[in-house]
């Protein structure tokens, strides 16, 4: 819910992740370059043949391209319908079709499983970045093992644009819930951006009627959590796609606890505990927040756990309520 400004750093990390990539194969590894040729000698239809040789031609491009690029590059070098792609006719007795070729070819299944989780570990994403209400953890067999790796999913889906199947900024980790309701449907919420205004496009809130209604019951189901944004058609998107706002109602015993805290975890409380606890906590103010309230409190944290970008939204509410 909190996009990636794409810094000197994360862009030194996709090309890291570009000149890396099955790299440390065996000798006889068929790379995707390599299996991309042969699709392309297999082809007799031009269109494509022509789709599948700009491929090889922009590969290195293509897997650091930035997210305002992947447009202008489906339109300038890609421009087979979405009929074309689906198409089982683009060579003699296919048994699939061209863009499910492309992904295979390009080797996405292999890159899910073994390229780019290092990745994911280094960028800390460990919450789906569409709803960040569960883990992207999932698990997958590898010769008879079962080894940990991430739900991935494609902001491009790979059936419309299967050249961005493997591309660095076009994989976004989440969780299954969100990647089965999304499935190839278009969404408005992309991870990565170069404008530094767009990284945290949303809010969570407790309304004002709902918190009264709590403080006179004493009853969590009264206290209505609301997800806003200044961008009316990304909010409406994102709720039609993921029920973000549905899923959150779910979540009012964690607000409840949230306002528990903030009434007695108070900065005397803190400054206590840092006094006694000195080299317990060495980053100070940063960690006993978060052993106090179970939460990362800096924005760029968001992605480290579930529930983080409601709970720092309603604390930043409910600090002047308590005078935190």
């Amino acid at each position: 819910m909190k996009r990636i400004y794409i810094s000197t750093d994360i862009q030194n990390l996709a090309e890291q992740y570009r000149d890396n990539l099955f790299s440390d194969r065996r000798r006889n590894f068929r790379s995707p370059i390599y299996l991309l040729e042969e699709l392309y000698q297999q082809i007799k239809i031009k269109k494509y043949k022509d789709y599948v040789k700009n491929i090889i031609e922009y590969f290195d491009e293509i897997l650091v391209l930035h997210p305002d690029k992947f447009e202008y590059y489906k339109n300038q070098y890609f421009s087979l319908s979405d009929r074309e792609l689906a198409s089982k006719r683009w060579k003699p007795h296919a048994d699939k079709s061209f863009a499910d070729a492309i992904v295979e070819a390009m080797r996405y299944d292999d890159v899910r499983k073994y390229e780019i989780p290092s990745y994911v570990k280094k960028l800390e994403i460990k919450s789906c970045v569409y709803c960040n209400a569960q883990y992207t953890a999932t698990v997958h067999k590898d010769n008879d093992m079962i080894v940990g790796a991430y739900q991935i999913d494609h902001f491009k889906p790979k059936s419309l644009y299967p050249f961005l199947c493997i591309s660095f900024f076009n994989l976004q980790p989440c969780c299954a819930n969100c990647n089965l309701w999304k499935s190839d449907m278009p969404i408005e919420f992309n991870l990565y951006t170069t404008n530094a205004s767009e990284i945290d496009p949303f809010n969570f809130l407790l309304t004002k009627k709902s918190i009264i209604n709590y403080m006179l019951y004493q009853d969590a189901t009264k206290l209505n959590i609301q997800l806003n944004s200044s961008n009316n058609n990304l909010l409406t998107n994102h709720n039609t796609r993921f029920h973000t706002q549905e899923l959150y109602v779910n979540f009012n015993d964690d607000a409840e606890e949230l306002l528990w805290k903030c009434k007695i975890y108070n900065n005397t409380y803190k400054e206590l505990l840092l006094h006694q606890f000195v080299k317990l906590f060495p980053n100070k103010k940063q960690d006993i927040h978060r052993f106090l309230f179970g939460f990362y409190d800096k924005v760029a944290d968001i992605h480290k756990r579930p529930l983080t970008k409601m709970k720092q939204d309603i604390y930043k509410q409910l600090s002047p309520l308590f005078k935190l």
